[in-house]
């Protein structure tokens, strides 16, 4: 509650209602009707939505981006996957993947979809490290990813906008693969 974490920080409850109701807006917790805040509760059907949202606002991305991204973006999303292989931990192999999926949906230059990214992207980031948090030593996932980003950015540097979309499509469903079983 409001109280008891202000007073676990010792800080007055004003920024901890606005640190909750940012962690609500991001998807990150629920506030209950009895002002208690609970961690969201990574279940199937959550992920599930996760995915479909993701799939329809990064295809959208990609095509737009790939109409107007350039050789700056190129090189930018190349980086990004040069940096995903160097990654020392699945931590940091999260975080560079992230910035990529961002760098993608900023390059497409349209606000609202970019709003309705952000909003996605707080919980894309805490399922991947909860998914995870296990995953330091396993070269599988880096493997995989390095991979899968690579086939985005060049079909996003095509300059086809149809090719990116499928692209982006695939690279994201791929994701259906991990759901768990209710």
């Amino acid at each position: 509650s409001e109280p008891m974490l202000a007073a676990r920080y010792r800080v007055s409850r004003a920024p901890v209602r606005e640190a909750l109701l940012a962690l609500e807006r991001d998807g990150l917790v629920t506030i209950d009707a009895r002002g208690r805040a609970h961690v969201v509760s990574l279940t199937p059907k959550l992920f599930g939505e996760l995915v479909s949202v993701r799939t329809a606002l990064e295809g959208l991305a990609a095509r737009l981006a790939a109409a107007h991204g350039g050789p700056g973006l190129a090189a930018e999303l190349d980086a990004l996957v040069e940096r995903m292989a160097a990654a020392e931990s699945f931590r940091d192999l999260t975080r560079q993947d992230v910035a990529f999926h961002e760098a993608v949906v900023r390059a497409a230059d349209c606000g609202r979809l970019l709003a309705a990214w952000l909003t996605a992207r707080s919980l894309t980031e805490f399922w991947l490290v909860s998914a995870f948090r296990n995953a330091e030593a396993v070269v599988a996932p880096r493997a995989l990813a390095v991979k899968s980003h690579r086939t985005l950015a060049r079909a996003i540097a095509s300059g086809k906008p149809d090719r990116a979309e499928a692209a982006a499509f695939e690279h994201i469903g791929r994701w259906r693969a991990y759901l768990p079983a209710e």
